[in-house]
Order: structure tokens, then C-alpha cells, then sequence
């Protein structure tokens, strides 16, 4: 019933609780150590989830389209990279 309800929500809507629970987790970590790795069970989303639990990064893989970007979650990791979020 829940693959269903996520089917028909939009990406704005989905809520890091949802991500965690039905997403498939593909990495632990990212190479800096700061965000999980999580993709959609239609496999169309992937997300970027802070060791907070927030999503900090929700993309989608087919268009590119972002659907969720939050930039103090984000801060983290792009200061190790040596950039800045804007």
C-alpha cells in the first residue's frame, strides 16, 4: 500500500521519514563522510540524506530536474570540498 501512496506523491512532498523507511539505501556514505545515499523504489529519485535525517539533496536521475536542495545541510559537505553554497 505504501509503494502505492509514494507512486502517487509528488517529490515536493515526500518526507525524509518516507526516504528512510522505503527508499533503497545505496551507500553508507559519500566520499567526504556527510550525507547517505538513497534511491526511489521507481528508481527515478535519488537523495543525499544528512546523518540529521534531512534530505539535503533530491534529484531526478532522468531529468535532472532538482526537487529538493537545502543548503545549510548541503554546507557541510561543499566546505570540504573547498566551494561555497549560494
Amino acid at each position: 500500500m505504501m509503494s502505492l501512496v509514494m507512486g502517487l506523491k509528488q517529490p515536493e512532498e515526500i518526507r525524509p521519514g518516507e526516504v528512510l523507511a522505503f527508499w533503497e539505501k545505496l551507500r553508507e556514505m559519500t566520499p567526504h563522510g556527510c550525507f547517505s545515499v538513497y534511491r526511489s523504489p521507481n528508481r527515478d529519485l535519488w537523495a543525499w540524506m544528512d546523518a540529521e535525517g534531512s534530505v539535503a539533496h533530491m534529484w531526478s536521475v532522468d531529468t535532472g530536474q532538482v526537487y529538493h536542495a537545502d543548503t545549510a545541510a548541503l554546507g557541510a559537505f561543499i566546505s570540504k570540498l573547498g566551494g561555497w553554497v549560494g
